[in-house]
């Protein structure tokens, strides 16, 4: 019966240490303005950002997302697949959302709202 409890808790312990991936809206909420105040339309640039990977998620309309020249106004620039890598360069609190300005591989830039990246710590 002692193997089992062991082996049942080494396969906790793999679990629980799994590189889970989180909501880049709770991180920024949550680690970059931890108990700091988020003042509305600053453009606040992500500095130190620790990370393994950060990407799209695929999101209930289809498998691309827009990716817009300003959070301020729809004028769409380009479109990235889920998934698709991306790099944080700015952060912006604008009508009680986060927007990211993010960089591609392909060193496209524009803005995309946080709840459509998930980070890996």
């Amino acid at each position: 019966m002692k193997i089992y409890r062991i082996i049942y808790l080494f396969f906790i312990i793999l679990i629980s240490c799994d590189n889970k991936p989180i909501n880049f809206e709770e991180y920024i909420k949550n680690h970059i303005f931890n108990n700091k105040e988020i003042l509305e339309n600053n453009i606040y640039q992500i500095e130190n950002l620790n990370y393994k990977k950060i990407r799209m998620v695929y999101g209930e309309e289809g498998t691309y997302f827009s990716i817009y020249e300003n959070p301020n106004n729809k004028n769409k620039i380009f479109d990235i697949k889920y998934w698709t890598e991306i790099i944080p360069i700015e952060i912006v609190f604008i009508n009680s959302k986060f927007w990211v300005n993010i960089k591609t591989k392909d060193n496209r830039n524009g803005w995309v709202n946080a709840m459509y990246i998930e980070i890996f710590l």
